[in-house]
C-alpha cells in the first residue's frame, strides 16, 4: 500500500491546491476525493472496435462510497455533491479526479470523458481550466474523448463554443444520447463531431420493435456519412450485441462485453467474447437466408408461371389472376424497358380495405421505377427472378420486398413485378434478405 501510495502521490502531488475536503487521496484499491462525507473514486467501462475486436478506449465513470464503505447510487451520489456544489466544481473534481487516476493508471487508448456544456462558460474557460487540467494528468490531449451531455437547458452557443474550446486543445469530441432529448442530426450538423454515442434505449428497443430494428443500419450510416464514428451503448445481452454488429457500428460498450472496473483488465477476454459471437450469428445469419428463401420461393413458381402466360399474350389481369389472389400478395405490375409503369397495378382483391389516406400514390401508371435495385437488376440480368431488400411501398406504406423478372414480350424487354407482404411476424427477413437473385429455371 505505501509503495502504491507513493507512486501515486508523485503522480498527483500538483493537485493539492484543491480545497483540503477535494485532495486526491491513495486507496489500496484507487485513488479517490473525499466530499461531503461520500469517498469518490472513478471506474472506466470499455469501449471496444468490432473490427479488431479489442478495447481501444474507456468511459470513466464516477463511483462512491460512504463513510462507512455502503457503495452509493449516483441518483443518490450527485444530488448531495450539489447541496455543496456548483456544476462548475462538480465538473472540475470529476474531470480531474478522472485525467489523473486514468493517467496513473497508464491505461492505453482513449479516455472518454462526461462533460456537462451547463459547467462551461466561454471556450476560454475551457482552454484554461480542462487545458490546465490535461497538462496536469500528463494525458495527451488526443487521448481524450469529450463526451458532450446535452441539456434543454444549454443554447446551441454555449454547445458551440464548448466543442471548439476542447478542439483547440487536440481533444475528440463526441456527443452522446443520440436520440435521445436534444441530440438529434440537427446537433451532429452543427456540431460535426468525430464520434456519436447512440441512446442505449435505440439497442433495448431494437429487441423488441421490428422497425427500430430495420432502420439502425440505415441510421448508423447517415451518421457515418456526416463522417462520425459510431458508438453503441448499453449492450447487456448477446442478441443486443448481434445488432449492434449487424448494425456496422463501429465501437460498442456495455455488461456484455465487460462491467465498470476500478482498475480495467488487458481485455484479453474480448477475443473470446467476440469468437462466440461470431459464430453465433453465423449460425443465425444462414437460419435467415434459409427461411428468407423458403418464404420467397413459395411464390416465385406460380410467378414464373404468371411470366410465361404474358408471354404467351395474355393480359396483366387474366395472367396473374391466381397469383394475385395468394395470401400475401399486395400487388402486381409490369413496367417497360425504361422503367416506366404499364398501365395500373393489379391489386390483391384480398385486401378489400384500402388506406384511403394514401389513395394519390395508389396509381402506379406511368410510374417511373428505374431507380429502384429490382429493376435494375432485373434488366442487367434477364430470366432471373430478383428480390429486393425489405422497403416501405409509396402505394400504401406498407412493408414489402418485390420480385421482379426482365423477359421479352413480342419482341420487346419487360420487368414484372410483384409487391409481397413484409410483416413484422416475418422477423426471419427483418435483416436478412440478403441474397438477391433466385437461380433461372
Amino acid at each position: 500500500m505505501a509503495v502504491w501510495g507513493e507512486r501515486f502521490q508523485k503522480q498527483i502531488g500538483h493537485i493539492n491546491p484543491m480545497r483540503g475536503s477535494d485532495a486526491i487521496t491513495p486507496l489500496p484499491q484507487s485513488p479517490h476525493v473525499e466530499r461531503n462525507g461520500m469517498r469518490l473514486h472513478s471506474a472506466f467501462q470499455p469501449i471496444i472496435s468490432v473490427v479488431h475486436s479489442k478495447i481501444v478506449g474507456h468511459e470513466a465513470l464516477l463511483r462512491g462510497h460512504s463513510q462507512d464503505a455502503v457503495p452509493m447510487h449516483p441518483a443518490e451520489m450527485f444530488p448531495r455533491l450539489a447541496e455543496r456544489c456548483t456544476p462548475e466544481e462538480i465538473h472540475e473534481l470529476c474531470s480531474r479526479l478522472h485525467l489523473q487516476t486514468f493517467s496513473y493508471l497508464n491505461n492505453d487508448g482513449w479516455l472518454f470523458l462526461n462533460v456537462n456544456p451547463d459547467s462551461i462558460v466561454n471556450r476560454r474557460h475551457v482552454r484554461d481550466n480542462f487545458g490546465r487540467w490535461l497538462r496536469e494528468s500528463g494525458l495527451t490531449p488526443s487521448r481524450v474523448v469529450v463526451e458532450i451531455i446535452e441539456t434543454r437547458a444549454c443554447d446551441a452557443r454555449t454547445l458551440t463554443e464548448a466543442v471548439e474550446g476542447f478542439r483547440d486543445l487536440g481533444c475528440l469530441v463526441a456527443i452522446d444520447d443520440f436520440g435521445a432529448g436534444e441530440s438529434n442530426f440537427e446537433r451532429v450538423w452543427s456540431l460535426q463531431p468525430d464520434i456519436v454515442k447512440l441512446d442505449r434505449a435505440m439497442i433495448t428497443e431494437a429487441v423488441t420493435n421490428p422497425l427500430v430494428n430495420r432502420i439502425l443500419p440505415g441510421l448508423v450510416s447517415l451518421v457515418h456519412e456526416v463522417g462520425c464514428l459510431v458508438v453503441m451503448e448499453g449492450i447487456e445481452t448477446e442478441h443486443q450485441a448481434m445488432i449492434a454488429v449487424e448494425s456496422d457500428v463501429d465501437f460498442v460498450q456495455g455488461y456484455y462485453f465487460s462491467r465498470p472496473e476500478v482498475q480495467p483488465g488487458d481485455g484479453a477476454h474480448i477475443v473470446d467474447v467476440f469468437d462466440a459471437l461470431s459464430a453465433a450469428m453465423e449460425v443465425n445469419e444462414a437460419e435467415r437466408n434459409a427461411n428468407s428463401r423458403s418464404y420467397i420461393s413459395h411464390y416465385v413458381e406460380r410467378f414464373y408461371a404468371c411470366i410465361d402466360a404474358l408471354m404467351l399474350g395474355d393480359s396483366l389481369e387474366t395472367g396473374c389472376w391466381d397469383f394475385v389472389h395468394l395470401e400475401g400478395i399486395q400487388r402486381i405490375y409490369e413496367l417497360n424497358e425504361q422503367g416506366f409503369q404499364i398501365g395500373r397495378n393489379l391489386e390483391s382483391k384480398a385486401r378489400t380495405i384500402q388506406d384511403e389516406r394514401y389513395r394519390p400514390c395508389a396509381d402506379g401508371r406511368g410510374a417511373n421505377w428505374s431507380r429502384r435495385p429490382y429493376f435494375k437488376r432485373a434488366v442487367a440480368t434477364p430470366g432471373r427472378v430478383q428480390v429486393s431488400r425489405p422497403y416501405l411501398s409509396i402505394a400504401d406504406a406498407r412493408s414489402c420486398v418485390t420480385i421482379s423478372m426482365a423477359f421479352q414480350e413480342k419482341g420487346k424487354l419487360r420487368v414484372l413485378c410483384a409487391d409481397i407482404d413484409h410483416p413484422a411476424s416475418h422477423s426471419n427477413l427483418e435483416s436478412g434478405a440478403r441474397f438477391s437473385a433466385i437461380v433461372r429455371r
